[in-house]
């Protein structure tokens, strides 16, 4: 319901305006993400966990594990 107000609507053809340079109409939108299936799914995955995760922390490290220790769980 949030998208059905006009300022929701103009924001969303703004971002479309500057990223795809027209705004997409609904039934493109829909059409790409019925294209999606398992073996897409699996490949983005894929590419996601390909490398080491980044990780953040705050308050103290002293506890912390290695990056390498960590990375390793994600493998």
């Amino acid at each position: 319901m949030g998208m059905e107000s006009s300022a929701a609507r103009v924001e969303q053809i703004a971002r479309q305006q500057m990223i795809y340079g027209r705004p997409v109409p609904v039934r493109e939108i829909t059409e790409a993400v019925d294209a999606v299936d398992a073996a897409a799914l699996k490949r983005f995955a894929a590419r996601l966990t390909a490398g080491k995760p980044a990780i953040g922390a705050i308050g103290p490290l002293s506890g912390l594990e290695t990056h390498d220790k960590i990375a390793a769980r994600f493998s």
